[in-house]
């Protein structure tokens, strides 16, 4: 048989020999399945894996949560359609976004009602004319958070809470009428004797609603809330899997996966990725020292000024480290300045400093850097969840949310409050009490 003219008997043969072994593998082996990276799809950088895959290489990943203690709360609770919480006052770092968001949801289940998706405050400076112009920008929730998480958990924990994702998509009888909206200050509810929070709560909302507001939902707006909210009257259980609703977006946990996995790596630790409560031997640090707020008005107690100050929070750290024979260091800061003192004053003692950045790829490190500063200090929280130890200060909502977090699934559930602000067998805070905030009995882990 003739080829067509211009083809090479060479080319063709060739190209038989493909064919025949393209027939063979599809008859005997069908590729029913991908590959996870496709060169020609314009999303080739993404992997193309299910999502139970990604989940199960996701140390950080937890399952939706599932509750009694919190459905059995829901359960004790007389629901009320014509009430809907809104949760757009959170701001400041995660400790103080996480227990800002899960108080008030606390608030909305403890009077039935539903609730608008949460949204996030965020201030970045500018500076102008020798000032600081500070701005004000709400995000989403998956600024912080992994959205489906929260409402497939809050869906199946408390069935009967309605979340609306945002406040046009809340069923308004009329949407040509605004409707009342009162803004509330949880700690400034003033119970009368004999009245339970809810009450004082729904006589507040009738005192401040005119009559002729009528215009039902009525909208909720909770100012953000101090931590005072006395979380442990709720039960340790209730505590602990209404703390989990709340997980980090995707690409934050991506990111603390990679750095986890490249410290095991660099010294040859083994990472279980099926044992979400496995430590690792490193000594986790937070290094907060704002020169600029230690005076006794400009934001901390006096105090805490000398615990504020780098050479008395370094000391602390460093010395814990040596005595607990810890050669590593994983440490949290926005300050690069004293990241490169306190790597140079451990290396001093033979111990090894480790941040985000050194760990992570250049890829990976240009989409950190893509991330705000509070977007940034999740990857942290979740590696400092990791280490065998940590150590904190106790004028850092941060710290104490990684601490209290950590003592969820510490062993021995006893902790001190005395010398430090907390010590237990896997944190400590360095800082004194008098007259300091505590936090340990109103934030959520």
């Amino acid at each position: 048989m003739a080829l067509p003219e211009g083809m090479n008997r060479r080319y063709a043969s060739i190209a038989g020999v493909v064919l025949v072994l393209v027939w063979l593998w599809v008859a005997f082996d069908r590729p029913y399945s991908f590959p996870k990276h496709a060169a020609w799809s314009q999303y080739a950088n993404v992997p193309v894996v299910s999502q139970e895959m990604a989940d199960a290489n996701d140390i950080f990943h937890d399952p939706e949560v599932d509750s009694d203690t919190i459905r059995n709360m829901c359960g004790g609770t007389q629901w009320n359609d014509s009430l809907v919480f809104k949760c757009y006052n959170s701001a400041g770092n995660v400790g103080n976004v996480r227990n800002s968001i899960l108080t008030c949801v606390r608030h909305a289940i403890e009077v039935g009602a539903n609730l608008i998706l949460p949204r996030i405050l965020n201030v970045d400076g500018e500076h102008k004319q020798g000032t600081t112009v500070l701005y004000w920008y709400t995000h989403p929730f998956d600024f912080m958070f992994d959205t489906g998480h929260f409402v497939n958990s809050l869906q199946q924990s408390c069935p009967d809470m309605k979340i609306y994702e945002s406040w046009k998509k809340v069923p308004f009888p009329n949407n040509n009428v605004h409707p009342p909206v009162v803004t509330i200050v949880s700690e400034h509810i003033g119970m009368r004797e004999g009245e339970s929070w809810r009450s004082a709560f729904n006589r507040l909302v009738s005192e401040t609603i005119r009559p002729d507001e009528d215009t039902f939902p009525i909208v909720i707006e909770m100012a953000r809330p101090e931590p005072t909210y006395e979380i442990f009257n709720d039960g340790a259980r209730f505590v602990r899997d209404f703390g989990n609703i709340l997980q980090f977006r995707p690409d934050v946990r991506d990111l603390a996966n990679k750095s986890l996995l490249k410290l095991s790596s660099n010294y040859n630790l083994t990472l279980d990725l099926e044992d979400p409560k496995q430590l690792l031997p490193f000594f986790g640090a937070h290094l907060l020292t704002e020169e600029e707020k230690l005076g006794c008005t400009e934001g901390w107690p006096c105090i805490d000024r000398d615990f504020g100050l780098y050479a008395e929070e370094s000391k602390g750290y460093l010395t814990h480290a040596q005595s607990s024979n810890n050669s590593v260091i994983y440490l949290s800061s926005h300050n690069d300045a004293e990241i490169t003192r306190f790597k140079k004053d451990a290396e001093a003692l033979g111990i090894t400093v480790h941040t985000k950045s050194d760990l992570l790829s250049l890829r990976d490190k240009a989409i950190l850097n893509k991330l705000s500063r509070d977007q940034q200090e999740l990857v942290d929280y979740l590696i400092l969840l990791k280490a065998s130890f940590f150590g904190g200060i106790g004028h850092s909502s941060f710290s104490w949310n990684i601490a209290l977090k950590r003592h969820t699934f510490a062993e021995q559930k006893q902790f001190t409050i005395g010398s430090h602000i907390f010590e237990d067998s896997l944190s400590k805070l360095w800082g004194k009490m008098d007259k300091n905030r505590t936090l340990y009995h109103s934030m959520w882990p």
